[in-house]
C-alpha cells in the first residue's frame, strides 16, 4: 500500500492522542490530552465530537454508552451527547 492509497485513513483529533478504542464495527474513538473526544466511522467520517474536562485517560464501551475517565472526572456519552460527568 502506498501513501495515496492510505490517505483515507487520516483522522484529525486536533491534539495529541491520549487514548484510543477500536470498536467491533471498525469505528474509532480517540481521546486527546486536552479533553477532546471524537468518534469516526470505518470510512473516516466524523460521527460525533465532545469536549471533556481534562485529558482522556481511558475509554470504555457499555452497550450504547461511551464512558471515559477525564482527569479526576468520569464522563458518560451517548450518541455524541454528554449524559453526566
Amino acid at each position: 500500500m502506498d501513501l495515496i492509497q492510505a490517505a483515507w485513513m487520516i483522522r484529525d483529533l486536533g491534539q495529541s492522542v491520549s487514548a484510543l478504542h477500536i470498536c467491533e464495527d471498525s469505528s474509532l474513538i480517540a481521546g486527546g490530552w486536552d479533553g477532546a473526544l471524537k468518534k469516526w466511522d470505518s470510512d473516516g467520517g466524523l460521527l460525533w465530537s465532545v469536549e471533556c474536562e481534562d485529558r482522556i485517560e481511558a475509554i470504555l464501551l457499555v452497550k450504547e454508552l461511551v464512558v471515559v475517565t477525564s482527569g479526576l472526572h468520569i464522563t458518560c456519552i451517548s450518541e455524541g451527547e454528554i449524559q453526566w460527568s
